[in-house]
């Protein structure tokens, strides 16, 4: 291979990953909360059990987090 014909890798704008994981981060803490709400809302009806969705939840949070210091650094 020629030097000259290296690939080229595209560098993502760090406002745009910033962006991207709020994004992503939202909705997963969506996700969660909703989850949680079915089933508590279906376990407090039939007595069953209540499956809380923290996995989406913690991982969302920190996501969105890591999203909102993205845009707030220069």
């Amino acid at each position: 291979m020629d030097p000259s014909e290296t690939p080229s890798f595209d560098l993502v704008d760090p406002r745009t990953m910033a962006v991207r994981q709020l994004l992503v981060g939202t909705m997963l803490v969506v996700v969660g909360v909703v989850i949680t709400a079915a089933t508590y809302s279906s376990a407090r009806h039939d007595g069953d059990k209540l499956l809380l969705a923290f996995g989406p939840i913690v991982i969302g949070a920190i996501a969105m987090v890591r999203g909102f210091i993205g845009l707030i650094r220069p």
